[in-house]
């Protein structure tokens, strides 16, 4: 059985800083680039005039919620313009990854690496397969089923220690898997 836990508050909390520091006014595209990518929702500029000011990524079936690295936003409150001196009534235009490409280079490694913030951030969003965490429980999984096979597990004998190789006691319910601070994934046995 592979069991995935989120991150602690403290943890999360550290996260969001970080990534608000990077993809609320610098890499914001990269971020609605990786939500819409990753959830398939739509993307769209905040207009400042002619200028895409901010990108963000809308539920096509929500269409008063857009969500960036501050999470779910009202398109009808201040939060969402404030950080950019726009007051509502927002101009929300549909754009393509295209659309930011064409004011300023958005690799796909930064949009992939966002990728990893919102999902650890937000592991309960409607993420299309095969995210991140995907992959990593299929991999679990796979390596499950590798330890029954030849009786021996793969622990950590203490929290940040590198891991061991041990015979199976018999007991081994599985793995456990956590994000880290950066989007990748800690793991160990479940007893």
């Amino acid at each position: 059985m592979i069991s995935f836990e989120k991150l602690d508050e403290e943890n999360w909390q550290s996260l969001h800083n970080l990534a608000l520091g990077m993809y609320l006014d610098g890499q914001c595209y990269e971020f609605a680039a990786a939500l819409n990518q990753n959830l398939g929702w739509g993307l769209y500029g905040l207009m400042q005039g002619e200028v895409i000011r901010h990108a963000v990524c809308g539920d096509n079936e929500d269409f008063d919620v857009m969500h960036d690295v501050r999470g779910p936003l009202s398109v009808h409150e201040v939060e969402l313009g404030k950080p950019f001196d726009i007051s509502p009534p927002y101009e929300l235009k549909r754009i393509v990854v295209d659309s930011l490409r064409n004011v300023r280079s958005v690799p796909d490694e930064a949009i992939e690496r966002a990728s990893l913030f919102a999902e650890a951030l937000w592991p309960d969003l409607p993420w299309r397969s095969p995210s991140f965490q995907h992959q990593v429980s299929w991999f679990m999984s796979d390596l499950e089923k590798l330890c029954k096979k030849y009786g021996v597990y793969i622990r950590a004998p203490y929290p940040t220690a590198m891991p061991v190789i041990c015979k199976a006691y018999g007991d081994e319910k599985g793995f456990k898997m956590c994000p880290t601070m950066d989007g990748q994934y800690f793991f160990d046995r479940v007893l």
